[in-house]
């Protein structure tokens, strides 16, 4: 759904995906692993950072992909430097991180992509 209303902003459809996928994917396996500290309900503290991490890394490795099309001419995306990518990323991957521990699970995977999606175009990288 998402990169076909976002068809023209690939970037932004690509981040919110990951951060949903990889992200999320990532802090339910590593919180029902590895979790002891409860946070909000069955959500942990090592799930929590697990999706931060998790959707720091996708969204940085996301964002060179991006750069790296535009490199051989492939899809134009707007420039990101690698300081303003890291700046992105953990941006990103906090505001999934906090979305993620306050959405209740059974709405988590529709709340976090819409919401990184609509960060993303509001500060201007869509």
């Amino acid at each position: 759904m998402l990169a076909f209303f976002l068809f023209d902003h690939r970037l932004v459809a690509s981040i919110a995906i990951v951060a949903m996928s990889y992200g999320d994917g990532m802090g339910g396996l590593i919180g029902r692993r590895y979790g002891k500290r409860k946070l909000n309900g069955p959500k942990t503290l090592e799930g929590t950072l697990a999706v931060f991490f998790a959707t720091m890394v996708a969204t940085f490795v996301v964002i060179h992909f991006y750069q790296f099309l535009d490199s051989q001419m492939l899809l134009h995306t707007p420039f990101i430097g690698l300081a303003s990518a890291a700046i992105f990323s953990v941006l990103i991957g906090a505001f999934v991180a906090v979305v993620e521990l306050l959405t209740p699970g059974q709405y988590d995977n529709l709340v976090i992509p819409l919401g990184t999606a609509s960060l993303l175009i509001f500060i201007g990288l869509g």
